[in-house]
């Protein structure tokens, strides 16, 4: 027992071990930044400005306001988990910009370390524990992490997280125990070692606390992907009817028109007058047809215009349709059919109910892009009283909508202003 107490409190010994520590977080966050800028915009220059000025943040808070290194960390632990969907966009920067600073301080810590095993002495005492107390933690955080983000571990219950805090807590329990044997209560490393297996402790409990709202999370997103793919079935079916309807009008049109051409000629045989007259009432009959109108000569498009013009007509809605004439579109015709159609129900659903409602669409093309917009008028008491079950669906058909256009590389954009609803989209054709 006293060759393994000598063992442990041998100086050289644990500063290689700390150097050892060092070595392996600093491959787990070496492979946390090449994950992140996996899916990253961000080019190595900025990444080299992000270092230099993250080296100099870590000197500046480390030796200056003496502050701990743990509230930058617990920033990014807490960052990392709550806005993991926005790391491409500018709060990224300052993600890249705390693991750099954490970077910075295990090179600090290594630095260090190997001085003080090459000349059996320690840097200042305060500088240390400031270091040792959150780059220990560290290691095992960011080992949760890597399992965590490779989705290598598999779902648990909320009682099964439960019983992973109770075996943290025990373990904890006896480590600081043996700690105690080895080192002695009054030692000043059995102090620091003991509060930062606590700590350790507790970070890992946090880290499986956050696993389990990652799962709850992802299935959520199920829950939605779910309800997306049944809307996508459900609008297809829809199509597959419509076209089925046109298809049957053009054989009524094509098996009458044989009949119809005999009577005009029958007509015109007795009388110009009477031929005239019939072949108005075919003209007339033609434009109450089922087909509608042909506004941008795109199917899908003008059925769902007609489709709105239909229930504006049923409303009392006032609608403003100014389009134009289209080329052939790049865009599936189901990712077409959830654009739109979502578009104009959520326009009639928030505007049906007011005095004067109306809708305003425009569609025209600009530097081969398709610009639509879609404006219409509401009110928060008409939103209020519908809220439940409807804001439910109007939520999931806007990130259907927003997931159709991005899919082309497009660019979806939503105003409010006093009681104005605007929204618009553009799609390179």
């Amino acid at each position: 027992m006293e060759t393994i107490i000598h063992f442990f409190k041998d100086t050289s010994l644990l500063s290689l071990f700390n150097i050892l520590t060092t070595v392996f977080e600093a491959l787990l966050i070496f492979y946390f930044l090449q994950t992140f800028f996996e899916n990253s915009k961000f080019s190595w220059k900025t990444t080299i400005i992000i270092i230099f000025v993250g080296s100099m943040f870590v000197i500046i808070v480390t030796q200056i306001f003496e502050a701990s290194s743990i509230v930058l960390f617990l920033f990014l632990f807490f960052c990392t988990f709550l806005f993991e969907n926005r790391l491409r966009d500018k709060f990224g920067i300052v993600l890249l910009f705390f693991l750099v600073v954490l970077m910075s301080g295990i090179i600090v810590n290594g630095v260090g370390n190997v001085y003080s095993l090459l000349t059996q002495s320690s840097i200042q005492k305060e500088i240390k524990q400031q270091i040792f107390d959150v780059y220990l933690s560290d290691l095992t955080v960011f080992f949760c992490l890597f399992f965590i983000r490779n989705r290598k571990m598999k779902p648990i219950s909320f009682i099964g997280m439960i019983l992973v805090m109770l075996v943290l807590y025990i373990s904890n329990s006896f480590v600081v125990f043996v700690i105690s044997v080895v080192f002695g209560e009054s030692n000043q490393d059995y102090l620091i070692i003991s509060l930062n297996v606590t700590v350790l402790s507790l970070l890992l409990s946090i880290a499986f606390l956050f696993y389990y709202v990652e799962i709850r999370k992802k299935n959520i997103e199920t829950q939605i992907e779910s309800k997306y793919l049944k809307h996508v079935y459900q609008l297809k079916q829809n199509e597959v009817t419509a076209i089925k309807e046109s298809n049957e009008e053009i054989y009524k049109v094509k098996h009458d028109m044989k009949n119809q051409l005999l009577m005009i000629r029958h007509l015109y045989e007795k009388s110009a007058v009477e031929g005239n007259t019939y072949i108005g009432k075919l003209i007339s009959n033609m434009e109450y047809d089922k087909g509608g109108k042909k506004y941008t000569g795109q199917l899908i498009i003008d059925y769902f215009l007609n489709q709105l013009d239909t229930s504006c007509k049923e409303l009392n809605i006032r609608l403003i349709v100014d389009v134009v004439k289209l080329p052939k579109l790049r865009i599936d015709d189901v990712d077409l059919t959830i654009i739109v159609s979502n578009i104009f129900d959520n326009a009639i659903e928030a505007s049906k109910f007011l005095d004067s409602p109306y809708i305003d669409v425009k569609i025209q093309t600009r530097n081969n892009y398709l610009v639509f917009s879609c404006i219409n008028n509401y009110s928060k008491e008409s939103l209020k009283s519908k809220k439940s079950n409807k804001t439910e669906k109007h939520g999931i058909g806007l990130t259907n909508v927003r997931r159709a256009i991005e899919k082309y590389n497009g660019e979806l954009d939503i105003k409010k202003e006093v009681n104005i609803y605007k929204i618009s989209f553009f799609i390179k054709f």
